[in-house]
């Protein structure tokens, strides 16, 4: 609750209006009757649901092999990760005035670590990588709704791998920047897709029809061609 206070009093700092209502609940996110609770303190407080959700809650866990990972670690990464940010996704839908046809934005952080093999972060790995397909279903399902996965690139913090410290080279404002980016309709050409914060946005623009067109930011299948005629052996 210290850290939490800590956080309201910086928001209060920067809020362009001193009269802004900000609030600070502390949750479980892996606990659904806490997020429902949550949702309804939103509403209570402030007197409409929220505009934005950004899924950013997680916790850490033993790394290493799978046989040597305790089952309540690798629960626990994936709970948070994952499940946790299903139930604030959903109950974030179901704030909303037309729960059937929601708007607003949910910014899922992920890293680049989901989309790929390190051996002893399974756990983490996979959580991001189903959080990722998680931001695509939103994505097919509800048409008004804006969703995106936005790797927060690599930032000291107190949950870092100490294997990861070297390289901490992010500033830590950047991923809130770009969630600010990403809540515009401009950004609507990277809905449901993963997004880097140290990616080019002019650059991107620019070529926003053909990452569309051809899906550049969105999770691909096996490589391989599974249809008729199987795959087309090289020489």
């Amino acid at each position: 609750m210290e850290e939490l206070a800590k956080v309201e009093k910086a928001t209060r700092a920067v809020a362009s209006d001193p009269n802004a209502k900000v609030i600070s609940v502390s949750v479980d996110i892996t606990i659904e009757s806490q997020v429902k609770t949550l949702y309804q303190q939103i509403q209570k407080t402030l007197g409409r649901p929220a505009d934005t959700l950004i899924n950013n809650a997680g916790s850490n866990g033993e790394t290493g092999n799978l046989g040597g990972v305790t089952w309540d670690s690798y629960a626990q990464v994936t709970n948070s990760h994952y499940l946790g940010a299903v139930l604030m996704s959903k109950y974030f839908i179901s704030s909303q005035p037309k729960p059937e046809d929601p708007i607003g934005t949910i910014v899922y952080i992920t890293s680049g670590i989901g989309s790929m093999i390190i051996p002893g972060f399974a756990s983490y790995s996979i959580a991001k990588m189903a959080g990722m397909r998680l931001i695509e279903y939103l994505d097919a399902e509800y048409p008004h709704l804006r969703a995106f996965s936005l790797s927060p690139g690599v930032i000291l913090t107190s949950l870092t791998h100490e294997s990861f410290v070297p390289f901490s080279k992010d500033h830590i404002e950047m991923p809130g920047m770009f969630t600010v980016y990403l809540s515009q309709d401009r950004a609507d050409y990277l809905r449901g897709g993963f997004v880097g914060i140290n990616w080019d946005i002019k650059e991107m623009e620019e070529h926003q029809e053909e990452i569309k067109e051809k899906k550049l930011v969105k999770m691909q299948w096996i490589p391989a061609k599974l249809g008729e005629g199987g795959h087309p052996w090289g020489a």
